[in-house]
């Protein structure tokens, strides 16, 4: 299978071109992503209902896919955090 590409904001405003399989995480996104410095990331997803933070289990690929069946646009955002989450849902 030929991956999709999704650009991924970064917190600085940059721009990441990421490869996505069906079998690619949110944990994957990140990896690839992140500045080795920063420890604490989230992935977020937004769209026009507001946005939230992927656990790191999900797979990109199938929430856009998802969204475009509804006509929907989706942009991922990587934040930096400086706390972690107690819960660990999305922290890495």
């Amino acid at each position: 299978m030929i991956p999709a590409i999704v650009r991924v904001v970064l917190d600085e405003g940059e721009v990441k071109c990421v490869p996505l399989t069906p079998e690619t995480t949110a944990r994957d996104v990140i990896e690839c992503c992140r500045d080795p410095d920063e420890p604490f990331c989230t992935l977020t997803q937004t769209t026009r209902d507001g946005e939230r933070v992927l656990a790191l289990h999900e797979r990109p690929l199938l929430l856009i896919q998802g969204q475009q069946e509804v006509g929907e646009r989706v942009t991922f955002v990587l934040r930096y955090d400086m706390t972690q989450d107690v819960r660990g849902v999305a922290q890495y």
